[in-house]
């Protein structure tokens, strides 16, 4: 069950589950940069204190107080960052059109931004940013297909679908969680099981992982979403939102029930993510920040064992990720070849997405596939 929580809680962290959070970008030059970072400030210029001479002879001038030169940082290597993230950049060429493609952790702290020079000069290239989701669409029509998933279709009650042993294991364990997240009895036996377990795990995972790692409700893509709305950029989405939200949100019953039996309680599952998934965590947070992919993906496969993969696992790897890291080429690559002109690309997808997986051919990633349909995908260091 451990490994589980853990392939769960990096799959969280490389999905985008929701809409990017808004970050001020703002203006800024490299040279403002440089000076906020290392406090590059003019020093004062004080004259030494003198005294009148005694006699009416005017007095001595002191040469005027020279400032020092200042340290100029070179501006195609600025090391100076605290945090220089590359996200995995890749950068290929197909019908005329090129595609920037990099890496989010879905997740952020305010000192993570600028991002690495490379990253920052390919997002000033791009003629359209494209995410995972599409979020073209109303946030009344999201809220409708978020209300559509939230319930049991046609009328159908948990007690209906539930064995009377299952439901009595589920309104109990429930009920422990209610005394952390109030109001969720309120209608539950029409809410799909999956959907209220998953909401209420992240939404305690996002708890812990704020106050535990200090992780902030910045975000990588709401950094780069707001540089594109600031500079009126299009955006685009490689999946519809309520097909990404389904898959997520509202797995086949066979994964409900396996997410059911399984369930346990508030106190149950934090402490199980404070002693191991919070470290899984930490460990992918490092590797993404040093921007090493091995690391990544070594942490992502960790313990990592088809014989022994439960339902949640295999739902995880085959659909979550590899079918959407399918889906996500063959999407671009259309926008790409119905471009009516040469256009420039940035592409943000979870960093699983674009990692080479170290776990043999259970695995696959956007890269892989834009490599099997003979495109050269190029990393830029």
């Amino acid at each position: 069950m451990k490994k589980t929580i853990i392939c769960g809680l990096a799959l969280a962290l490389v999905i985008a589950l929701s809409g990017c959070l808004e970050y001020e970008y703002g203006d800024w030059s490299w040279e403002d940069f440089i000076h906020e970072e290392f406090h590059l400030e003019d020093p004062p210029c004080e004259d030494p204190p003198f005294e009148d001479p005694p006699c009416e002879e005017p007095p001595c001038e002191e040469p005027p107080c020279e400032t020092p030169p200042r340290e100029v940082l070179p501006f195609e290597e600025p090391a100076y960052r605290t945090h220089n993230i590359h996200g995995g950049l890749h950068r290929f060429e197909h019908a005329g059109s090129v595609a920037y493609l990099f890496g989010s952790l879905h997740g952020g702290l305010q000192d993570w931004f600028p991002l690495a020079y490379a990253v920052e000069t390919a997002m000033r290239r791009a003629d359209i940013f494209a995410f995972e989701i599409d979020f073209s669409i109303s946030s009344e029509e999201m809220s409708q297909i978020a209300s559509s998933l939230t319930y049991l279709p046609d009328g159908q009650t948990v007690s209906d679908i539930l064995c009377e042993d299952l439901y009595a294991h589920y309104m109990t364990k429930m009920a422990n969680w209610s005394r952390a997240f109030p109001g969720i009895m309120d209608g539950i036996n029409y809410v799909n099981p999956s959907f209220l377990i998953f909401s209420l795990q992240q939404a305690l995972l996002g708890i812990l992982a704020d106050i535990d790692i200090n992780m902030s409700g910045i975000t990588v893509d709401g950094y780069i979403m707001s540089f594109a709305q600031e500079n009126e950029i299009p955006v685009i989405g490689l999946m519809d939102f309520e097909a990404q939200q389904r898959v997520v949100l509202t797995p086949p019953q066979e994964i409900m029930l396996y997410m059911v039996y399984y369930l346990t309680t508030f106190e149950e599952f934090r402490d199980e993510l404070r002693a191991e998934g919070l470290e899984n965590l930490n460990q992918l947070v490092y590797y993404y920040l040093a921007n090493d992919a091995e690391g990544l993906a070594k942490t992502m496969h960790y313990n990592f064992d088809i014989e022994t993969e439960q339902p949640v696992d295999r739902y995880n790897r085959e659909v979550v990720l590899n079918d959407r890291s399918v889906l996500f080429a063959t999407e671009l690559i259309r926008h790409m070849e119905e471009a009516d002109r040469s256009t420039t690309f940035f592409v943000t997808l979870g960093k699983s997405h674009l990692v080479r997986h170290l776990a043999g051919p259970y695995f696959t990633s956007t890269i892989e596939q834009l490599e099997l349909m003979g495109i050269d995908v190029v990393p830029i260091k």
